[in-house]
């Protein structure tokens, strides 16, 4: 099985497409059929049933007889339906680093913002989550990541704190 990546490679060079063109239309129909149809059934979105419909007939169009098409049409949606979406660890760093980037926009130039972004990944690091499965625990202490300390400014050369 191949990787998504190299999907159209692979699609394009079999008997059902000698050229590329008709195997990007083919992996475009069924990625949009994919994602409304995705959309209306794990998402709710009943807005988007009517698009799915259609997108479902016009790739059944496609497919209408060519076994080897909907082969690589099976091939595409087996791949698709193994990619890991990974938009909710993005959004949650997202969530926690958004307030601290809006008080910072006097920081202008590349080098500043660097930096920030530097102490920011290793003050959340080493801060412990609040709630959850996770509670107590950093994550750093999560990788099985030792330090020596659980104080940041610690590691940055202050004195501990002695509060």
């Amino acid at each position: 099985m191949a990787s998504l990546s190299l999907w159209p490679i692979a699609s394009a060079g079999g008997t059902a497409f000698p050229g590329s063109c008709r195997s990007c239309l083919l992996s475009g129909q069924r990625g949009r059929f994919w994602r409304l149809e995705h959309a209306v059934r794990h998402n709710g979105h009943a807005e988007f049933r009517k698009a799915a419909l259609e997108a479902q007939q016009w790739l059944a169009l496609w497919i209408e007889g060519d076994p080897s098409v909907q082969g690589l049409a099976e091939q595409l949606l087996t791949l698709l339906e193994r990619t890991v979406r990974t938009s909710s660890a993005a959004e949650a760093i997202n969530s926690v680093l958004r307030p601290y980037l809006v008080r910072r926009r006097e920081c202008t130039d590349l080098i500043n913002r660097q930096l920030f972004l530097n102490l920011f990944v290793l003050w959340f690091n080493m801060h412990k989550f609040e709630r959850g499965p996770r509670k107590g625990k950093s994550p750093y202490e999560i990788a099985g990541i030792d330090l020596g300390t659980d104080d940041w400014l610690t590691l940055l050369g202050y004195p501990p704190d002695v509060c």
